[in-house]
Order: structure tokens, then sequence, then C-alpha cells
């Protein structure tokens, strides 16, 4: 998986990351969130904008959707 963080100056990090155990798409893009909003804090950050290509995750994430 993958994440790219750009900070306001545009400063790009970018970072690729092995799940240790089998996962959906679905499960790996919450994965990918989690581990992104723990990177954001760990660096100071307090405001994120998300961009995935999932709609289930981020309708879920903002409470748009139920999950099941």
């Amino acid at each position: 998986m993958g994440i790219v963080i750009v900070s306001p100056d545009r400063i790009t990090l970018e970072n690729s990351l092995r799940l240790g155990f089998l996962a959906t798409n679905n499960e790996v893009e919450y994965e990918v969130l989690l581990i992104g909003v723990t990177m954001i804090k760990k660096l100071g950050g307090k405001i994120v904008e998300v961009f995935s290509n999932s709609r289930l995750v981020i309708g879920q994430t903002k409470g748009e959707l139920k999950a099941r």
C-alpha cells in the first residue's frame, strides 16, 4: 500500500508499506487511512485533507454511510 503526504509548503513524503496479514481492498484502504493520519499526527499536523478512490471508506469516515 502507498501513502503520499503533502505539507502546506508542498513538501511531499511518499511511503510504501506491506501489511503483515491478508486483507480485502476496503480493509487496506482503512489501514492506509489510519497509518497516514498517525504519521501526520507524529509530524505535528493538526488538519488533514484526505483523498481516496474508495467512496465507501470516505463515506463511512465522514459519517455519510453506515457500516454493516
